[in-house]
């Protein structure tokens, strides 16, 4: 009578032993940390009794996503807040440091970008982030681009003072010329200011605005890599250039 009243459960883990050895259900976390099920295929060689434990092994619970989340959430906001305080004190944000993104910290990590000739996205991405965090002179390039621009053009137009800057970033930019703002401004016989390699430590406010349009997306020089004055121009090179805007006594060209 004892084994009558233990057959239906002896069919029932038979059954059960039968469902786990197809396949067994587990859960793991997606890059966006959201739980999403996976099937795992059992293995012919393991036991009834290991498939069947297999069956009921432990799910990510909902809680466990939320953890995930809010580590990449608390995460999120420092590196946030890390790139905040970097632009600000570069003089490029001027918004508060509080760990959120917005279209003023947008603005101010896309004007980064183009000073260190990155693809100009505005996003704090991963490469974006980690030249930022790498950077200890972004000050010091800045004040360096400004001399050069006060240097090049005084008695220009503010536009001109605005190209003569984006030329500097438009070859930071290009494969053709360094990838640095030192690195181009020092390169032999790249701007007849430079003497002696030293540079003056002169500017004024309005090169400052100047350089600070141009880093924030201004270009009147219509994407050039030159200028140069013609009158005082002897380079035959630099006449067979094509010219993309003149903008008073500066001919702007690629």
């Amino acid at each position: 009578m004892q084994s009558i009243r233990t057959l239906p459960l002896i069919r029932m883990a038979l059954h059960i032993s039968l469902l786990a050895s197809v396949s067994a259900i587990a859960f793991f976390f997606t890059p966006a940390g959201v739980a999403a099920p996976a099937i795992q295929p059992v293995s012919a060689n393991k036991t009834e009794k290991q498939a069947a434990s297999l069956a009921f092994a432990p799910q990510q619970s909902p809680a466990n996503v939320e953890v995930v989340e809010e580590v990449q959430a608390d995460s999120n906001q420092k590196n946030i807040q890390k790139t905040q305080a970097k632009l600000q004190k570069a003089g490029l944000y001027q918004g508060p440091i509080d760990g959120r993104s917005s279209e003023q910290l947008g603005q101010a990590v896309a004007a980064f970008q183009r000073l260190k000739g990155l693809p100009v996205t505005g996003l704090l991405n991963e490469e974006t982030f980690a030249r930022l965090q790498k950077s200890n002179s972004i000050s010091a390039e800045i004040d360096m681009l400004e001399r050069l621009v006060y240097a090049e053009s005084r008695g220009e137009p503010y536009d001109g003072k605005v190209a003569v800057a984006a030329v500097v970033l438009n070859r930071v930019k290009s494969e053709q010329f360094p990838d640095t703002i030192k690195g181009v401004i020092f390169a032999r016989n790249a701007f007849s200011v430079i003497q002696n390699g030293r540079l003056s430590s002169a500017k004024n406010k309005e090169t400052q605005l100047a350089v600070r349009d141009a880093l924030f997306g201004d270009d009147p020089s219509r994407g050039a890599l030159y200028f140069y004055n013609p009158d005082i121009s002897t380079s035959r090179w630099i006449f067979s250039r094509i010219t993309t805007v003149v903008i008073d006594n500066h001919v702007f060209a690629v």
